[in-house]
């Protein structure tokens, strides 16, 4: 017994260090619980729900309170269940899962059994259960098609196939339920890591197609094939790898395609005979495997960190901002997201180099990125630290509408189309006086073979990989596409066209339509000529911010302009989303939503303007169904606390604006 008081009146000292001598007895447990008829289990799986039985009384007849059932590995408990006990003399059950777990041996695991009466007197047996891995028939890999593959046992835990593959293949490994009580169990991709029960596609990958062997082990947990590049990366452990590189070095990368995989030239020049000479100043690089962009990002790093800008301009030169991005500014522009900066190679002290194609790496005629001495904010050079020696390419000074330091094009000029720049910034004047100069090397020669044609009308295209063409199109009538084969395979956007790839209609309004049918990527997508919204609610409206991304969440809009998700116009003042549910950066085509993490909003063009906003007198109610899912506080559209919408369900953002701009309802159902 303790007490805080530190002034008591003797009298009342006297009694409670009376009443605190005196040792209060404590009821002692009574009675004698007893387990019996409990069901034998002398062999069981991983993976099977055990089913066990007993039957409880107490032989002094005092009630009974709770029968434990424990499984232990050792002195691990993996599974348990607390039954309540009413009724003396009654059987009970209780079901186990016997967990999954890589890299544990078959052996022999406990089963205990504690009895426990309402007095607290409690009767534990144990009983040994003999635990080995199922021995599957066979276990199958299932694309992200839906297409399946049976892998064969060849021995050890391990099952694969054999047979004609395409390069990378995507999709998660299952497998059959083994035994009485058996489950069936499924593996795929959490972090760099293949994981029982993760829903993320594995991607085996080979250096060609072809004839390959895809195989896994049900022990370790562990597939194969996966790109590695000799000494640089090794996707057994993860696809990112620190090495030690020297100028002037030769490299050369095994088990990769260099068709396969883009490398920036300003860090490795491709030889003839397949290897690759360093291209930068000695010193330690991160190199990390990008599978889903097929290209290798490098960037120097200190101390196991980017490296940073020092102050007499040596260390490392970062660009973050718009117009720009490696591969290509398609499928990965930075924007202002700083964990995917592009380094410059330092070529030479001080003097730091990047290669940029015009429409492809770099947009041709609007650009807005910026220099930074670091992965992030911090260290830039502005308008007084740099100088541009370019009549195209310009720094700001933060008048006339550019930035102060960010590099845009001069009025009525643009870089040539397709063609080779180099950006070189020259620091050895130190941090404070760096220039720019920009040149044009020379042109990549476009080989187009393919004669696409919508309606008639055939596509154009600047790379080979993307042919638009604009249409005058009426809503229901008949889009008809040739000139590519495997048709079936291309996604298309559905708030713009229904049916099938091979046979669309216009699902918006009539009207004149930009079509886009990208053969890199296998998508079909459409944009109204009318890309802004009217002030009488016709033509696109716009979303920026997080939790939105077209054609997949990998093309997550976040709050950059010109990234925006387009809904069109499908019926008069009314304008639509569909979207299957993702992951953030899930690049599956058609995942469009995000489950969690919503912070976006509608605008009224692809970027920065009119906006639907409470301030702006525009705000978007939210109808009865949506109240159940969103919230609106002033503007910004987010996910109540604790909603999480289903992965790989669809769903319909609809805007109705028939009663004006001003009166707009937002409606958000699972279709």
């Amino acid at each position: 017994m303790k007490t805080s008081y530190k002034f008591l009146l003797s009298a009342l000292a006297v009694s409670i260090l009376t009443a605190c001598d005196e040792k209060v007895d404590e009821p002692q447990p009574y009675g004698n619980p007893v387990i019996s008829n409990i069901t034998e289990i002398p062999q069981a799986y991983f993976a099977d729900s055990l089913k066990i039985a007993a039957t409880v009384s107490d032989a002094d007849n005092v009630d009974l309170s709770t029968l434990k059932v424990y499984l232990l590995f050792g002195e691990e408990r993996v599974a348990e269940q607390t039954i309540r006990t009413k009724i003396a003399g009654a059987e009970y059950t209780a079901s186990l899962y016997v967990p999954f777990l890589a890299n544990i041996p078959d052996g022999t695991a406990t089963l205990q059994l504690v009895l426990e009466n309402i007095s607290g007197a409690k009767t534990t047996i144990e009983k040994d259960v003999r635990i080995t891995r199922p021995a599957f028939d066979n276990i199958t890999f299932v694309t992200t098609e839906g297409k399946e593959y049976s892998l064969a046992p060849q021995g050890s835990n391990v099952y694969s196939i054999t047979t004609n593959f395409e390069r990378k293949m995507s999709g998660f490994i299952k497998t059959p339920a083994y035994g009485t009580n058996g489950n069936e169990l499924t593996f795929g991709m959490s972090g760099s890591q293949i994981t029982l029960g993760a829903t993320k596609p594995i991607t085996f990958s080979n250096s060609s197609a072809g004839e390959y062997t895809i195989s896994f082990n049900t022990f370790t947990f562990e597939g194969a094939p996966f790109i590695s590049v000799s000494n640089l990366v090794d996707f057994s452990t993860g696809n990112t790898t620190d090495a030690d590189l020297s100028q002037g070095e030769v490299v050369t990368f095994s088990g990769i395609d260099p068709a396969a995989l883009w490398l920036s030239p300003d860090f490795f020049v491709a030889n003839a005979d397949g290897s690759y000479t360093f291209n930068a100043i000695s010193g330690t690089y991160r190199l990390i495997v990008d599978e889903d962009l097929g290209y290798v990002r490098t960037y120097p790093v200190s101390n196991d960190e980017p490296t940073t800008l020092a102050d007499d301009g040596s260390g490392a030169l970062w660009i973050i901002g718009e117009g720009i991005g490696q591969p290509s500014v398609k499928n990965n522009e930075v924007g202002w997201t700083t964990e995917k900066a592009i380094a410059f190679a330092q070529v030479d002290n001080k003097k730091y180099q990047i290669t940029l194609i015009a429409g492809k790496s770099i947009t041709a005629d609007r650009i807005n990125f910026k220099f930074f001495g670091q992965m992030g904010w911090g260290v830039e050079l502005t308008g007084d630290k740099l100088t541009s020696t370019s009549d195209i390419v310009l720094v700001g000074t933060g008048e006339g509408g550019h930035d102060n330091g960010n590099l845009y094009i001069a009025d009525e000029k643009a870089l040539d189309a397709n063609g080779i720049y180099t950006f070189t910034v020259d620091m050895t004047a130190g941090l404070n006086a760096a220039v720019l100069s920009v040149e044009k090397i020379g042109e990549v020669e476009i080989v187009d073979n393919n004669k696409i044609s919508v309606n008639g009308t055939e596509l154009t295209s600047l790379d080979g990989e993307e042919y638009t063409a604009t249409l005058s199109l009426e809503q229901g009538s008949a889009v008809s596409i040739s000139g590519i084969n495997e048709i079936d395979s291309y996604w298309f956007n559905p708030d713009y066209f229904s049916g099938s790839a091979n046979n669309l209609t216009l699902n918006a309004v009539s009207g004149n339509y930009n079509i886009s049918i990208d053969i890199a990527n296998h998508t079909i997508t459409a944009l109204s000529e009318q890309n802004t919204l009217t002030a009488d609610g016709h033509g696109t409206i716009w979303i920026l911010g997080y939790g939105a991304g077209s054609p997949s969440l990998a093309y997550e809009a976040g709050w950059n302009p010109g990234k925006g998700v387009a809904m069109p116009e499908v019926a008069n003042n009314i304008f639509t989303l569909t979207a299957t549910i993702g992951e953030e950066g899930d690049a599956t085509l058609g995942t469009r939503l995000r489950t969690s993490g919503w912070d976006m909003k509608f605008f009224f063009q692809n970027g920065w303007g009119d906006e639907f906003s409470a301030d702006k007198g525009n705000n978007i109610a939210l109808d009865e169904n949506a109240q159940l899912l969103l919230r609106n506080p002033s503007g910004n559209i987010g996910l109540l606390d604790g909603v999480e919408l289903e992965i790989g369900a669809t769903y319909k953002l609809t805007i109705d604006l028939t009663a004006g701009v001003d009166k707009g309802v937002l409606s958000f159902e699972k279709q």
